[in-house]
């Protein structure tokens, strides 16, 4: 075996084995820090349906509004209005963004009646509509959170049978949704 490779050898293992400890010690000799990282998980929003929006009777060739605290612009037979009651709950004070889908017709067979709710919605932070802040359901609306989580819709609507609309119970749906905006 030829002691000059053997040697050659040896001194270059030796010397790569110098560097690496070099740059191990380099490397660790370098400044560093350390940050922390958190996110908190807001609780869910969720919708509660309290109350229906109910006209109870009509007559037809007469517009009739429920307001959003209940009260009919007149009493066809009957009493006992009642305006759409919705709680929605989340975290405190935090902004949140309400969309409704709303008919623009209720329905009773193939028989419709026109239904508009322009100017007819309350929201407020306590649970009553009076001292509310007044908005249309039609657009998308901002609203803020009660420092508790909550806030009460109240939407009211307006029905517009015609004079010979036909008699029967006509129902539709409305759709309330809300999302987290902002901080």
């Amino acid at each position: 075996m030829n002691t000059h490779i053997t040697k050659s050898f040896l001194l270059a293992l030796v010397c790569a084995t110098a560097m690496l400890v070099g740059f191990s010690t380099m490397t660790s000799a370098q400044p560093s820090d350390q940050a922390s990282v958190s996110a908190t998980v807001l609780s869910a929003l969720t919708v509660t349906r309290n109350a229906d929006l109910d006209f109870k009777n009509v007559l037809p060739g007469f517009n009739k509004s429920v307001a959003a605290d209940g009260t009919p612009t007149y009493g066809a037979g009957g009493s006992g209005e009642t305006a759409a009651k919705f709680t929605i709950a989340g975290a405190a004070s935090r902004a949140v963004t309400l969309n409704f889908t709303t008919p623009t017709n209720l329905s009773s067979g193939s028989d419709n009646l026109i239904i508009s709710f322009a100017n007819l919605g309350v929201y407020n932070t306590t649970d009553s509509p009076s001292g509310g802040t007044s908005f249309t359901p039609s657009s998308s609306t901002a609203a803020t959170l009660s420092s508790s989580g909550n806030l009460y819709i109240y939407l009211g609507g307006q029905v517009q049978p015609t004079y010979g609309q036909a008699t029967g119970t006509y129902t539709g749906t409305v759709t309330v949704s809300v999302t987290y905006s902002g901080s």
